[in-house]
């Protein structure tokens, strides 16, 4: 219906000024959030966007070396790939399993490793800490794991989940108090048998969820009965409703409740779970989690 279609909308044109300002494409960024600031938005105006994405890909395809066709895109192996190709190819008894090496094979060359999807999110995180007046290091972990392809999309919201931690979480250097002035928000992905993990985890000042539950009160998401029954988790849940922010102004980042919730319609859609954890003073951690079924799909 109209209702949920702008919020689809305002959720991903919120997801495509923060890519946008990672790159630091501002103005594309700056063209996003003057229709955010839209009382409603149109079709038209997602299609505007759309259009002026798209000339400036055609645009710039060469300079940055981007395959509008993907039957066009290129992929490197390294030797040690091609070795255990070899390997596995002379090692095959049927037509079956060779195949299966090639069909593998294939499978491998198609992704991109975590520090690939992640792009220049180091430096956003810094520069966006600096115009808050706060300091903050970001800190990758399995850099090297290669990304489902159906998983890539994630790396578009991630960011959201980046800006969260440092808009709401982090302190300044002056309230960090016998903590480092220089803050610590990590990501962290892990890819095993079981399936993926997708971790990022702060060492803000943590969540404080009666404030968020009186934020979801005053805002109509929920009414104080419904509250009161709600576990900690289940309050730590609200985070993600659509239009719930704790942010008193509007910036370029936060404060509309729109980037939290287009993480969780993702993660979702994607066939993934989210949960958080948070101490006060500590920090949060919110852990991504898809099962090997929801990888392999």
């Amino acid at each position: 219906d109209g209702e949920e279609w702008e919020h689809r909308a305002r959720r991903e044109l919120h997801t495509a000024k923060g890519v946008f300002g990672q790159f630091g494409l501002v103005q594309s960024a700056r063209r996003i959030h003057e229709v955010e600031d839209s009382p409603r938005i149109t079709k038209q105006q997602v299609a505007e966007v759309h259009e002026d994405f798209q000339s400036l890909l055609r645009k710039n395809a060469k300079l940055w070396d981007i395959h509008l066709d993907p039957r066009e895109a290129r992929y490197t192996a390294t030797g040690s790939a091609l070795d255990q190709l070899e390997a596995e190819l002379a090692g095959a008894s049927s037509e079956a399993e060779l195949r299966a090496v090639a069909s593998r094979f294939l499978q491998a060359m198609r992704q991109k490793s975590v520090t690939q999807l992640v792009g220049p999110l180091a430096d956003g995180c810094v520069q966006l800490a600096d115009r808050r007046g706060k300091r903050v290091h970001l800190e990758l972990a399995g850099g090297d794991v290669l990304c489902p392809s159906n998983l890539e999309p994630l790396f578009d919201v991630l960011p959201h989940l980046i800006r969260n931690s440092i808009d709401h979480g982090i302190e300044s250097p002056e309230e960090r108090g016998e903590k480092p002035e220089l803050a610590t928000i990590e990501l962290a992905v892990e890819a095993n048998d079981n399936g993926v993990a997708v971790r990022v985890s702060d060492d803000g000042r943590g969540i404080d969820a009666e404030r968020v539950v009186e934020r979801a009160i005053g805002l109509g998401i929920l009414d104080a009965g419904r509250a009161a029954q709600l576990s900690r988790d289940e309050k730590l849940q609200l985070i993600f409703a659509d239009s719930l922010s704790t942010a008193e102004d509007v910036t370029e980042t936060s404060g509309r409740g729109v980037g939290m919730a287009a993480v969780k319609n993702l993660v979702e859609a994607l066939g993934g779970t989210l949960s958080v954890r948070s101490a006060s003073g500590r920090g949060t951690a919110i852990e991504l989690h898809f099962a090997a079924r929801a990888v392999a799909s």
